[in-house]
């Protein structure tokens, strides 16, 4: 209570200025918010395009690799793939779903869980991004032609933009918040006969 007697005591002029300016903070709160969300949408596609940039700028030197049968070059392309990029990592799928070549050769010879490999045929000659289930990874997938062919996937992790966006966005919020308390606040320890008269 003694923050309202403290409002009371104030004179109207600084009330209706502490008024406009929680409103004009508040504002500025809901438009951080709001740009925070538009900048992580922005974030999100620009990893979507490096990860389809990255698998194209080495699906020629892997189908090379795989045409002249020399997986030990397909392997290393795809390490080189990771050790230089933001790329987590990089594979090369069979037709059936299974990891013939990966940036990881502990994975060869297995199905990668939790990952959806579309098949060869419904993968544009552009490429295909798809984003993890929870949202922290990119994944770009190539169609590879040569030898038995299969599916080329480069993975991006989002996860520190992403939190980062939305650390901004929940600033965003928080300000607004408390510049819109100040404003519901200050009007109410003004007295009526300020008002009126």
């Amino acid at each position: 209570m003694a923050v309202f007697a403290w409002l009371r005591a104030l004179p109207v002029r600084t009330k209706v200025f502490i008024t406009i300016a929680g409103a004009a903070i508040a504002l500025l709160g809901g438009s951080t918010y709001l740009s925070f969300r538009y900048w992580r949408g922005e974030a999100l596609m620009a990893a979507e395009q490096q990860a389809l940039l990255s698998a194209n700028s080495v699906r020629a030197a892997v189908e090379a690799a795989l045409a002249y049968g020399s997986p030990a070059q397909a392997r290393s392309t795809l390490h080189r793939l990771v050790d230089s990029s933001p790329a987590t990592s990089a594979r090369i799928y069979s037709r059936n779903g299974t990891v013939i070549y990966s940036s990881d050769p502990s994975e060869e010879g297995s199905r990668t869980p939790r990952v959806w490999v579309p098949d060869v045929g419904e993968v544009p000659t552009d490429g295909l991004v798809q984003p993890s289930s929870d949202g922290d990874l990119v994944r770009a997938f190539l169609p590879i032609t040569s030898g038995a062919g299969g599916t080329l996937q480069v993975s991006f992790s989002v996860a520190r933009v992403r939190a980062a966006m939305d650390r901004g966005a929940k600033l965003g919020i928080g300000v607004m918040i408390g510049a819109a308390v100040v404003v519901a606040v200050v009007p109410v320890g003004i007295p009526e006969r300020d008002v009126i008269g």
